[in-house]
């Protein structure tokens, strides 16, 4: 099967030049990029995604492009192809606090109308799950289990009960300007934890930053997601991901090394973010 030629003739390209060493083309109407998707359901989850965040928040981004006949996709064997716009990377930006902030609480509440039906993960932390996980370590290294054993009454001041919240659908990529508008750039991944992903687009270097990304985020969504935000962050994700990484690597060293400057780093984005954790709480170990 001739790709080339399919592709210009769903698409009604005059032209189009492709030599297969990389996902972009060259067509009479402009630099386009190819992506192949084996996941219909992802591909499902993107095309929604991305429609909704244009409409719903104005925010442009990398849209899928209809055929002749009004479809997002091609189907060519057993994958599916679309095609999208190219935006040069010279009108790439810094980041904008602010911005980054309105584009988190705009992904959040477009992750609430288009949940990942694949995605396990839906932010709420696995306590009891991660204590029987611990339970398993002491036999294979008595050391760190009780470290981490008696870090359980810090862990239990970070616990707070929320509703679930969906994967979001950001990965960092870069943000550009189109004639004045802000382009974000989605790529062909599947969402990601929403913990994960608030945490790092509030990493910038400068606390006034991260505090200006935080007030703009909070600002743009209800209290009701405010708060869950808020319990999806301060829940120590640390401490369980240090749990599994220990049964799966040798070096414990290293590991609870990693996990003590990842809490640490936590604890500063909380004082950063003015975030109350109680400094007492009553808790027991089974």
């Amino acid at each position: 099967m001739n790709i080339t030629a399919v592709l210009q003739h769903k698409y009604g390209f005059e032209e189009l030049n492709w030599n297969h060493t990389n996902f972009v083309i060259e067509t009479n109407v402009g630099t386009k990029k190819v992506t192949y998707w084996r996941d219909r359901n992802l591909l499902e989850y993107h095309l929604n995604f991305r429609d909704r965040l244009f409409s719903k928040s104005g925010i442009m981004c990398n849209r899928m492009i209809r055929t002749r006949d009004g479809l997002p996709c091609v189907q060519i064997d057993q994958s599916f192809v679309t095609i999208h716009d190219v935006i040069d990377s010279s009108s790439a930006i810094d980041d904008d606090p602010e911005f980054k902030g309105f584009l988190i609480a705009s992904l959040l509440e477009v992750s609430k109308d288009f949940p990942y039906i694949n995605q396990k993960d839906r932010d709420v932390f696995p306590y009891k799950a991660s204590i029987e996980s611990l339970t398993h370590l002491k036999d294979k290294n008595q050391k760190y289990y009780s470290l981490l054993v008696r870090t359980i009454p810090k862990v239990k001041q970070r616990l707070t009960p929320h509703k679930k919240m969906p994967p979001i659908c950001y990965d960092g990529n870069e943000l550009k300007v189109v004639e004045g508008q802000y382009y974000y750039d989605l790529s062909d991944a599947p969402p990601q934890p929403a913990h994960q992903v608030i945490r790092r687009a509030l990493g910038f270097e400068r606390i006034e930053d991260t505090q200006a990304c935080w007030g703009s985020l909070l600002n743009a969504i209800s209290k009701e997601l405010a708060d869950q935000v808020v319990s999806a962050l301060i829940s120590p994700w640390e401490w369980q991901e240090c749990i599994n990484r220990m049964h799966s690597c040798e070096d414990e060293e290293e590991i609870y090394y990693r996990f003590e400057k990842e809490w640490e780093a936590t604890m500063e984005l909380c004082d950063a973010l003015k975030l109350s954790i109680p400094a007492r709480r009553t808790f027991s170990y089974e």
